[in-house]
């Protein structure tokens, strides 16, 4: 905003505007990890390491069977909401990256980034 209306804004600050990006943003989520209760980190921890190891492994049914479940829970609605999960087929899911697919394990951690929102002050 400020570099956009110079004239009217004279001075700004965000506390949560990325000082040093970066393509793999681990630390973000290692404070994500931390705020976890002790049994829930320890858990999402061990989850990673298996998907990884799964994906990383040369077993391509279980590499695809954990793209497949993994795919089907981020099209499944609250609730357990299947319908636009249904359509999903392994053949499908096999063609998903393994970046990707263990991407979807990020996906509940980025509610950090809603919940923490960004608190700006502006200076008129």
């Amino acid at each position: 905003m400020r570099i956009r209306n110079p004239e009217v804004i004279f001075a700004s600050w965000s506390s949560s505007a990325p000082v040093h990006a970066q393509v793999d943003m681990a630390s973000y989520y290692k404070a994500a990890e931390r705020s976890l209760t002790r049994n829930c980190s320890a858990d999402w921890v061990a989850v990673t390491k298996y998907v990884d190891d799964v994906l990383g492994g040369s077993n391509e049914t279980a590499s695809t069977d954990i793209k497949f479940s993994l795919e089907f829970a981020r099209l499944s609605g609250k609730g357990g909401n299947t319908t636009l999960a249904q359509n999903l087929t392994r053949a499908e899911a096999a063609k998903i990256s393994n970046v990707d697919a263990a991407g979807i394990l990020m996906d509940p951690l980025n509610f950090y980034q809603v919940s923490t929102g960004i608190c700006s002050l502006v200076i008129l």
